[in-house]
C-alpha cells in the first residue's frame, strides 16, 4: 500500500519500501501465503502487479530495501535478484 501512496504522493521525491513484496503474482504461484490480503488491493492483478508500480516510481528515486517473499521471509540474495531481474525490476534492489 505504501508504494501506492507514494505513486499518488505529488511531493513526494524519494521512496524506500522495507520488506516489500516483489509481485503480487508470485503470491498465486504458492500454495503458501503469509501476508495479510488487506496488503493486496482486490482485483488488482486484473489490471496490473507491483512491477508496474515500481517502475512507475523510478522516477522518484526507488529503493526496495529487504524484500519479502510471499511466506513473509526475507528473499536469499542471489535469488531476489535473479527473480528482480525477471520482473524487469532488479535496478530498485538496494545493494544493501
Amino acid at each position: 500500500m505504501a508504494a501506492f501512496a507514494a505513486a499518488l504522493a505529488d511531493h513526494a521525491t524519494r521512496v524506500s519500501l522495507f520488506h516489500a513484496p516483489l509481485s503480487y503474482h508470485e503470491w498465486t504461484q504458492t500454495s503458501i501465503v503469509q501476508w495479510p490480503f488487506s496488503h493486496m488491493v482486490r482485483g488488482v492483478l486484473n489490471q496490473f502487479d507491483l512491477p508496474d508500480v515500481y517502475t512507475l516510481l523510478a522516477k522518484k528515486q526507488l529503493r526496495i530495501v529487504h524484500p519479502w517473499n510471499a511466506r513473509m521471509e526475507p528473499w536469499q540474495k542471489n535469488l531476489c535478484f535473479k527473480h528482480a531481474r525477471k520482473l524487469g525490476i532488479h535496478m530498485f534492489l538496494s545493494q544493501k
